[in-house]
């Protein structure tokens, strides 16, 4: 997306853009802060899974 706005010229084509990549960043930064969440408290199936891995790998 970014290169139609350059190779157009249009500097307005780049202000979406920008708001859209933005947006995709919080967007994603908020997931990862849920992710983490998951993490830390115990009781939750992603820490399970985690701890569950983490016993049953092979040991070297």
């Amino acid at each position: 997306m970014a290169f139609i706005g350059v190779s157009k010229r249009r500097p307005s084509y780049m202000l979406p853009i920008l708001a859209v990549t933005i947006l995709n960043e919080v967007v994603g930064l908020i997931y990862l802060g849920f992710a983490i969440a998951a993490i830390c408290s115990g009781d939750s199936p992603l820490a399970q899974a985690i701890i569950n891995l983490n016993l049953n790998m092979p040991k070297t």
